[in-house]
This record gives C-alpha cells, structure tokens and sequence, in this order.
C-alpha cells in the first residue's frame, strides 16, 4: 500500500456533498483507483477528477440532507404551502397581497417623510452649534442690540447675528419687474454663523454696505441668464442695489428659505431700544460651550438691559416683583436650537 495519501481536500468536499448513503461505497472506490495506480501525480490528479465526477445530481445532498439546514428545509417548506394556498385562493391572496403592499408603501412613506422632517437645517456645518435666540421661550423676535451685546459679553458665544424676513419684494430688471417672497434682512457677520457656498463674490464685504444684496443662485439666472450676475446694479423695492455675491439656494429642508439677503438697515434711534423686538438673533457657540450655562447668563442679561425699560413701562419698583407678579412667564432669553426650529 502507497505511503502517499491521496489529496484530502477532495475527500472533504466528496465528505460535504455526497448523501451518506453513497459515501463510503464513493469513497472505497476511489481509494481503490488511487492504490491501483504507482505514479503519484498521476494518481492524485485521476483522484481528483474521479471524485469530481460523482458530483452528480443524483448523489448529491438535497435540502434535507443538511441536518444543519432544518430552517432552511422549514422555509422550503412553508413557501410550498403558501405557494399552493395562493393558487387555491386566487381572490383573497390578491387582497392580501395587495394590504401587505399598501402596508409597506405607506410605512416606507412615512419613514423617508420623518427622516426628511428631522433633517431640516442639519445642512449647515456646525449646525449642532448654531441657535436662534427667544424670548421667554415663545417670542422669536429679540431686541435689535442683543447680537452684538451677547459677542462682547459672553465668552462662550463665537458669533452672533442679526436676521428678518421673510418678506415680498418688487425685483425690477429693465422694463420687466416681478414680485419675489424670499427677501431677507441680515447683518453682515451672518456668514460667520451661517457657512454658505459661494459661487461668486466673497462672504467677507458681501453685505458691507446699506446697497449691497447677495442672491440666490436660482435668483441670480432667473434676472441676468446666460450673464454674471455679480457687480450688476438692480431695482429692489424702488431702490437701486448692487450684486456683490452669489450663492447656492438653500435646501428645501430649512425654517428659512431666502432667496436673496439685503444688509440690515436699522434705525438708529431704534438701536438702544431693548424693548423693541425686530429681529431673530442667532449665535454660534464654541464647541466647548455648555447651553444651560448661557442660558443662566443671558437670564441675568436680561434682567440688566432690558429689566429697566420694562419697569419703566409696568410700574413694578424692582425686577424681582415684575417677576413674582407675572410667575407663569419666563422673562428671559434663552437658546433655542436651529435643528428643532422647524418642529418646536
């Protein structure tokens, strides 16, 4: 008998495939062709293609034959069934088919309609970052000095800025004029807070001037197609404006589809007014900047700026008895974060 065994990867294969009762009759035979045979690699290669030739259908393993496979077989199983009822029942499987369809349709609509409605303002870099101030938790609008007094009081406040709108606008291009509703008011940090994509113009003098407005990419065709649309003089509202900048349109997931952003012109005799309440504020904080921590601050802000003017007009000696008088409301401001704008 040769000392040389025959390949055992083979014997492996024969081992996993061929139904047991065949097997060892398979096996005895080609370990009797292999001793037959005294050259070695001839021996091994005939050892194989004979082993490779009872891969036959007949002799290989079915589902049932896989002990480890009884789930497999069960399903097997379970698909003839519902296979023959559903040939039976001709009528009622449509019905049931067709609710098992609806079913899943309406739940695959629902999941991408509440995927779109969280993803609203999750666009903007930083956007975990970025909040809208309010004013006792339901006031959006803040007093026109709030931006820049939350920069120079707050630490951990990185940038602040100054918002309105939306408003109706006339745009009149030459003798052709239309009336657009995505007009915006901003200071001109607001692309410190908000990072935009630029396609012409630069975000630092953008809104530099009272004349100054950046469109919206679509905007921007829409009034000069097939030209640059930056430098170009237009008619706003009566008034002559200059085009420093273009940027991509906003996403229709925002709380704040502008269409183009003219600089803030506030009145000056309005701007130490801490009662008069104009604009959204919105603050980009430090990555290391706890919320509660400066919302404690801006409560005390509050109390120190806009507290006199208020005694002023309620008649209460301090601001402490304003506040035990009114108990069910928060005089304050406190963060409201961009992402939960569009639901809150």
């Amino acid at each position: 008998m040769k000392e040389v065994q025959p390949p055992l990867w083979a014997l492996r294969i024969i081992g996993l495939l061929i139904k047991p009762k065949y097997l060892e009759q398979i096996e005895g035979d080609l370990f009797e062709l292999f001793e037959r045979d005294s050259r070695v690699r001839l021996a091994k290669f005939k050892f194989i293609w004979n082993a490779l030739g009872f891969l036959r259908w007949r002799y290989i393993k079915g589902i049932n034959d896989f002990q480890h496979l009884t789930t497999i077989a069960m399903i097997s199983n379970y698909l003839k069934i519902a296979f023959r009822t559903l040939s039976k029942q001709k009528s009622y499987s449509c019905i049931t088919i067709l609710g098992l369809a609806v079913g899943l349709a309406s739940c695959m609509l629902i999941m991408v309609y509440i995927a779109n409605e969280r993803s609203y303002d999750k666009f903007y870099p930083d956007s975990e970052r970025i909040y809208r101030v309010v004013n006792g938790k339901r006031g959006a609008y803040t007093p026109p000095l709030l931006a820049q007094t939350m920069i120079s009081d707050l630490g951990q406040v990185e940038s602040a800025t100054r918002m309105s709108g939306l408003w109706e606008s006339y745009i009149k291009v030459g003798n052709d004029g239309f009336f657009d509703k995505g007009a915006a008011w901003a200071d001109e940090n607001i692309f410190d807070v908000f990072s935009m994509e630029f396609i012409a113009g630069e975000p630092e003098n953008a809104l530099s001037s009272s004349e100054n407005v950046v469109f919206t990419e679509s905007l921007a065709k829409k009034c000069f197609p097939n030209q640059l649309a930056v430098g170009k003089t237009i008619d706003i509202d009566g008034t002559i404006m200059k085009i420093t900048a273009v940027v991509k349109d906003p996403p229709r997931n925002t709380h704040f589809p502008f269409s183009f952003i003219r600089s803030s012109n506030v009145d000056p005799l309005e701007s130490n007014n801490w009662s008069a309440n104009n604009f959204w504020t919105y603050a980009k904080i430090h990555e290391s900047a706890d919320p509660s921590e400066i919302d404690l601050q801006m409560l005390k802000m509050f109390a120190e700026y806009a507290g006199p003017e208020l005694l002023g007009y309620t008649g209460h000696a301090t601001f402490e008895e304003l506040m035990a008088a009114y108990p069910d409301r928060l005089w304050g401001f406190t963060l409201l974060p961009m992402t939960g704008i569009h639901l809150g």
